[in-house]
């Protein structure tokens, strides 16, 4: 069934396109979005007019209604439908289209962006007529038209035309894959995408877009016997998307469809041996298909173990960074030590005293150090005072300017005995606090704390 049809709506002849959705369906869906869209009518003399999308209807087909847009009528046949048909008006149809097409691009009445429209919508979207004239639909509308008869008509009338990659490639080459595969359907009766039978008579997965961006098909010299060795070559050349750069090459062979053929083939039987040739082939393509799909699925695996495996030596990279980052008692004397946990203490530093202490050990410092810690640095923040004010600083100011005070002075470490394999020290300190002891004084009032501890 055929989406792009002409028929007769409220008395007038139009051209419309199914949209395959009902009602309550195409109200939801983006088609009306896109009506305002227009399409493109060129003349053999090189004008272009305007094809306007004017209405919209509903049929009924099976019993089930769908929507239908419309625009003027227009007396022609579509690319597909040509293509499936005679080779000789086909190929005549083909040749007309693109050389149409060609000229309207090089005059610039023809924006680039409906060449890569076309290069999507595929064969269908296209138009010629008897005399001559061709017709480009509206290529966003009739996708999301096509859209709505389901993956398999969708498959049929547009995926097994068009290069999957047809969005990033240049417009010209996307053009020619589509020139490409059309011609390879006139000539050998066949897409040369389409899902192929299997020897066991079933039929392969769906695997055209891996097919079409591998340039997986079966040469057009081995698909038809009577096909010049040179046209041969350039359909297949269309065909292979890392290539097909343009259709000069196969508009060179004319609109007469005998041009394709060799003469001296002509009348004489397909020789035995290219049925081994086409079966050699055959299993070619089939083995590169298989290791493509086996590299994918390989490779799917090694990328899922390539992450793992590198956020496995991120995390130790960060926790080997992280160790030798922090400070170390190594090589230290005792009383070095215990004197670094106190001065830590004293500049409220985060790090040391737990890398000064064994792990688990609980000094009673770590609360409120990091509090006051934190609660300094907002302070700082907002009053813009300077900060902590240590008691050295305060001696030789003689006022606190409003900044509150803690450090510890007077620090004296004392051993007091040795067991075997420890130290003992007796530590003794003045601790400035920046807040009072007693509940019922105020928080600013500080406190200094005579401390005596063993060590």
């Amino acid at each position: 069934m055929s989406v792009v049809f002409s028929c007769t709506n409220g008395g007038r002849d139009v051209l419309a396109i199914d949209s395959g959705l009902t009602p309550a369906g195409f109200a939801k869906s983006r088609i009306p979005h896109t009506l305002t869209d227009r399409g493109t009518i060129i003349d053999p003399s090189g004008a272009v007019t305007v094809w306007p999308v004017e209405e919209n209807f509903s049929r009924s087909l099976s019993g089930r209604e769908t929507i239908c847009v419309a625009g003027p009528a227009f007396p022609g046949r579509t690319l597909l439908e040509l293509v499936e048909g005679d080779p000789e008006t086909a190929w005549k149809q083909l040749c007309q289209a693109i050389s149409l097409v060609k000229r309207a691009l090089a005059a610039g009445t023809l924006p680039e962006s409906s060449i890569a429209g076309i290069a999507g919508a595929g064969a269908e979207a296209v138009l010629v007529s008897d005399s001559g004239q061709v017709l480009l639909l509206p290529a966003e509308l009739f996708i999301r038209c096509l859209g709505g008869h389901g993956i398999e008509t969708e498959t049929a009338h547009r995926l097994d035309w068009i290069h999957p990659d047809y969005r990033s490639l240049k417009p010209a080459r996307a053009f020619a894959f589509l020139a490409g595969t059309l011609a390879y359907r006139i000539v050998a009766g066949k897409a040369p995408f389409a899902r192929e039978q299997s020897p066991d008579g079933s039929i392969q997965a769906d695997d055209r877009e891996i097919r079409m961006r591998e340039e997986l098909f079966e040469s057009a010299a081995l698909a038809v016997w009577p096909l010049r060795q040179a046209a041969a070559e350039c359909i297949d050349t269309l065909l292979t998307a890392s290539l097909a750069t343009s259709t000069d090459t196969l508009m060179a062979f004319g609109p007469e469809y005998g041009a394709l053929l060799d003469p001296a083939r002509a009348g004489m039987p397909e020789p035995a041996e290219r049925a081994e040739l086409r079966a050699a082939d055959a299993r070619r393509r089939t083995a590169r298909l298989h290791r493509k799909d086996l590299r994918h699925k390989y490779r799917t695996a090694l990328f899922i173990s390539l992450g793992v495996l590198a956020f496995a030596v991120f995390m130790i990279v960060t926790v080997i960074t992280d160790r030798r980052g922090k400070p170390t008692t190594i090589g230290m004397e005792p009383e070095q030590i215990v004197a670094g946990f106190y001065r830590a203490i004293g500049t409220l530093d985060q790090i040391i005293p737990q890398a000064y202490t064994a792990h688990g050990v609980d000094t009673g410092y770590s609360d409120f150090v990091s509090n006051l810690y934190v609660t300094s640095n907002i302070r700082e923040t907002y009053e813009r005072n300077g900060g902590i004010l240590p008691p050295a600083e305060l001696f030789l100011l003689g006022n606190t300017s409003g900044r509150s005070v803690y450090g510890i002075t007077a620090l004296d470490i004392v051993p007091h005995g040795t067991a075997e394999g420890e130290r003992a020290f007796s530590v003794s300190f003045y601790l400035w606090l920046p807040y009072s002891m007693n509940a019922d004084d105020s928080a600013e009032s500080g406190t200094v704390m005579d401390a005596t501890e063993p060590i």
